[in-house]
């Protein structure tokens, strides 16, 4: 079976669009296409070489120059050409009359400043977020002010609406918090408005041609003052939670679907220390998404997700440095893997803190250049490779007047390996808001989502960034998944790296046909077993959980399941008495997901001893994984690998193991030490008369 291609082009095109030549864009062609002159651009010759020293220098740009009270720093792409344009939303300190300000890069950083669109309307403004809310293939923009907000619809070519509504416009005293996300998976994106001065919340639901409705209830309802919000999937259920952060405690708030958000706050995630900004990122690349805060008046915090709910302040150093700090984005700047952290400072330097975690612990350094240390008052911060050659690039605002805004460019390429991820959705939203992005390499798997607006007045880049370090050594990545937030999930095997792709939803209905699916309680949890009579074309599945039959349902692992039917699966996170029900998210290779069962079960009273596997890291793998597996009394153990059919391949090492925690590798190779092939495999881990199994995958090197 072919696995599904990846498109890889410079301008991307839009459903029922057929893709031409890559257009050489010089002010002459961008003159003629855009028609710019007649907006009151002006365009430069030549950019103005960069200024700065060490990997970070500052692009010293005309039309990036005279700026007011800048507090929104945001990633755009308004002319879809792959190269990351500038908005900056002002904030009128000074000049209540100063405009917003686009800065469209027409490629070689070439900047344009653009004038004469809706967008220069002068206000008290926040935060911004950029969305295809039409889903016309063209990004538009949420302004958030302190007194009347604004949505301003793109109609292309640079040209804007003011397509305000009265709900769209209130309540004043708005956040630096609004962002786009798919909060109920329908398909386009909703907008979520966190408000300040104590007016509620707002989430207003996209319905299409009937326009936006307000569903905000339940915690959200709550009139927090709030300075900004991020959304991310932190319990990995397959929709979107929000954490909510401002002068009150801060709160975080579930997505149990339908409508209903569950405030789930618990210590230390209710910080009171006068909260800025909020950012996720898995820092250590444990499956889990972490939490750094930015404070006003009290320490900043790191919080680290170690699962469950439960989140652990591994506040350190710098980390914690009270300097009134607003604006924080997570970028990996180094290309080594692991998102690293800038926070912006009021009246004491920003901090760039470069991120060395891995093998359990928790550890960063503070790399901040003097070109990026500035002391006036921050505004918003935020990530995108503006230029192009493969690494992340600084956007920086200050509400400090006509000197402070800045886009710092990244010189630490040519160096370690990258890909940067394009997403074009045709069942989702158009630019993949909310959609979650994995890339495998080896030991290393890292995971982002798409930025529909996030931390305090920042918007990151839409393209999904990787770094990878020195890890590839065959000019490709292992894998890349993509589950969109219809829940329809796509993969792809071997993905050259130094390069920026676009992914492509499909919307084919999945080739799949069960003839049974069945839920078995065993010592150890639920044993899972279904068969299938057709497959074509066929990914594999997921296994998903939900407390009764009509949902709402979990999904129990990131990593699809493949091989051959009959399919097995062991739920072990279950407890003595419990009555779970189960259906499968079956795939097919272009990403389309069907769904089967319920399936119900309940667990028996365990006795005895128990023994339980965890997930291997990694998996998929290329070269060696690790199958990790605990005891709670001694006992004799073996371990044994087989293939789908049941064929014994490899005795890992056995015997006796005490009580505890235990890992053990396995690299890839059979008894008599040759490779296997790529494909499914069996762990099963036995002792004293109790067993359990986990998946393999093995791909191809």
């Amino acid at each position: 079976m072919l696995l599904p291609a990846l498109v890889v082009h410079s301008n991307p095109v839009h459903a029922g669009e057929e893709a031409g030549p890559d257009l050489e864009l010089t002010p002459e062609t961008v003159r003629d296409v855009f028609d710019l002159a007649a907006l009151g651009a002006d365009l430069p010759e030549s950019p103005v070489e960069p200024s700065g020293g060490g990997i970070w220098s500052i692009v010293d740009h005309p039309a990036l120059e005279n700026l007011g009270s800048i507090v929104g720093a945001t990633f755009t792409d308004v002319l879809r050409n792959g190269s990351p344009d500038v908005f900056w939303a002002e904030a009128g300190l000074g000049d209540p009359d100063a405009p917003n300000h686009l800065a469209v890069n027409y490629g070689g950083e070439n900047f344009v400043h653009v004038t004469g669109t809706p967008l220069d309307e002068a206000g008290t403004g926040r935060g911004c977020a950029w969305g295809d809310y039409d889903d016309d293939g063209d990004l538009d923009v949420y302004v958030a002010r302190t007194d009347t907000n604004s949505l301003y619809r793109n109609d292309g070519p640079l040209t804007f609406t003011d397509v305000t509504t009265p709900l769209l416009a209130g309540p004043g005293a708005s956040s630096s918090g609004p962002s786009w996300v798919d909060f109920d998976g329908d398909g386009d994106i909703d907008l979520f408005n966190p408000t300040g001065t104590h007016y509620p919340n707002r989430l207003l639901r996209n319905d299409g041609t009937a326009g936006f409705v307000d569903v905000t209830a339940g915690g959200l309802t709550d009139s927090l003052w709030a300075m900004s919000s991020s959304w991310v999937d932190y319990d990995n259920d397959g929709d979107p939670d929000v954490y909510i952060c401002g002068p009150d405690p801060n709160r975080l708030y579930r997505n149990d679907g339908n409508g209903v958000f569950v405030d789930v706050t618990t210590p230390p995630l209710d910080d009171p220390g006068g909260g800025h900004g909020a950012a996720w990122s898995d820092l250590d690349n444990d499956g889990h998404w972490d939490l750094y805060i930015t404070n006003f008046w009290e320490e900043n915090r790191l919080f680290h997700n170690r699962g469950e709910g439960w989140f652990a302040d591994v506040t350190y150093g710098w980390l914690g440095d009270p300097r009134f700090s607003s604006g924080i984005a997570w970028g990996d700047y180094d290309n080594d893997g692991f998102e690293d952290l800038f926070w912006g400072n009021s009246l004491a330097p920003n901090v760039l803190m470069r991120n060395l975690s891995g093998g359990g612990e928790i550890v960063f350094e503070e790399t901040t250049e003097l070109v990026l240390m500035d002391n006036s008052i921050a505004g918003g911060a935020a990530w995108g490779d503006h230029d192009e050659d493969g690494d992340v690039d600084l956007l920086y605002a200050s509400l400090q007047t006509q000197t402070y805004s800045r886009l710092f460019r990244n010189g630490s390429q040519p160096g370690p390996a990258w890909l940067h991820v394009d997403l074009m959705g045709i069942q989702s939203n158009r630019f993949g808001i909310s959609s979650r992005v994995r890339a495998v390499e080896g030991d290393l798997s890292q995971m982002r989502e798409v930025d529909g607006g996030s931390s305090f007045a920042t918007q990151n880049s839409l393209a999904v960034e990787f770094g990878f370090g020195n890890r590839v050594t065959d000019g490709a990545v292992d894998s890349v998944v993509v589950r969109w937030p219809r829940g329809n999930v796509q993969i792809w095997i071997d993905v050259p790296i130094n390069q920026r792709v676009l992914i492509i939803e499909d919307s084919d209905p999945t080739p799949i046909r069960l003839s049974g699916f069945v839920a078995t309680d065993v010592p150890s949890g639920i044993q899972l077993e279904w068969t299938t009579s057709l497959e074509t074309e066929f990914a594999g599945f997921f296994v998903e959980r939900g407390a009764a039959a009509g949902g709402p349902y979990r999904r129990l692992h990131d990593d699809i399941l493949r091989g051959r039917s009959p399919y097995r699966y062991l739920d072990e996170d279950v407890s003595a008495g419990e009555r779970w029900s189960y259906r499968l998210a079956a795939v097919d290779l272009d990403g389309t997901v069907g769904y089967y069962g319920p399936v119900e079960a309940r667990v028996p009273p365990r006795t005895g001893r128990v023994l339980a596997v965890d997930p291997a890291r990694p998996n998929p793998f290329a070269t060696s994984t690790e199958i990790p597996f605990s005891l709670l009394a001694p006992s004799n153990v073996t371990i044994t690998i087989h293939d789908v059919g049941g064929r014994r391949v490899r005795v890992l090492p056995s015997g006796r193991r005490d009580a505890g925690s235990h890992r053990v590798p396995w690299d890839g190779r059979d008894e008599e030490g040759r490779p296997v092939p790529a494909g499914s495999y069996w762990v099963h881990v036995e002792g004293d008369g109790i067993s359990a199994a986990r998946r393999l995958v093995r791909l191809q090197r």
